[in-house]
């Protein structure tokens, strides 16, 4: 399998970044790699909250701009950026979205994402409507459309029919962490996109997550397995990081 090139990583409170030789430092050496952009959990349900967030986002923020090679050979010099999700529960969107805005404490270019995927053992889908909502209150919040990180569940869901246009013409406008690990083929990535971004395409791709994909499972400076996500289709960094600030492409 063809390893690609990884521009992001995502990270939650097990996550381990290395303190060596200084607090937080395994940042240092993800930079170094050409990363530029991490996401990281803030919150999960309606109270729950990741307490390294604050600390991680501060260190990760900070530093010079990052030397990348875009995944069309380009040399670059990018600031650091940052997105935050909240891992969807469904009973309460309207509280689950107060806690994450309170948690996340979002500036206008951070972006944020709701993590729609199956919850805990029983792994019972959140509805769309929870979904929806949930989005609803962040963009009423933050001015800006709020992002979904998803790969089956928003597949599936939308595949069922029941969704509204107006409804399917919402998502349409929020960028798309799609979910799918494995090696890129055209035909079956395009199959996979789950109806509203069909057209739109995704914004990032998370084609690793421990130890499934192509790879790479690992990245220098966070000890063990380290989700990371790259560009697909038309994106490259270059495009990722000015519509991420809001700039025009």
């Amino acid at each position: 399998m063809t390893v690609n090139k990884p521009c992001c990583i995502d990270l939650y409170h097990s996550d381990d970044v290395s303190d060596k030789p200084t607090a937080l430092a395994g940042f240092d050496r993800v930079k170094g790699t050409g990363i530029f952009l991490l996401i990281h959990k803030a919150s999960q349900g309606v109270s729950n909250r990741d307490s390294r967030y604050d600390a991680r986002r501060a260190k990760w923020m900070t530093g010079n701009a990052i030397k990348v090679t875009d995944v069309d050979g380009a040399s670059l010099s990018l600031s650091p950026i940052f997105g935050a999700y909240h891992f969807l529960e469904g009973a309460y969107p309207v509280k689950e979205a107060a806690n994450f805005l309170m948690t996340a404490r979002l500036t206008p270019t951070d972006q944020a994402f709701v993590d729609w995927e199956a919850v805990g053992a029983s792994g019972h889908y959140p509805s769309l409507d929870a979904a929806d909502t949930f989005c609803q209150a962040v963009e009423q919040a933050t001015g800006r459309p709020c992002g979904v990180y998803g790969g089956n569940v928003p597949r599936e869901t939308f595949a069922s029919g029941r969704a509204s246009s107006d409804v399917v013409e919402r998502f349409s406008k929020r960028p798309l962490w799609f979910c799918a690990y494995g090696s890129y083929s055209p035909e079956k990535f395009a199959s996979l996109i789950p109806l509203p971004w069909k057209e739109t395409g995704v914004l990032l791709w998370q084609d690793d997550g421990d130890k499934s994909g192509p790879g790479p499972h690992t990245i220098p400076g966070i000890n063990n397995y380290c989700d990371n996500s790259t560009v697909v289709g038309e994106m490259t960094f270059a495009n990722l990081h000015n519509l991420w600030l809001g700039a025009t492409a």
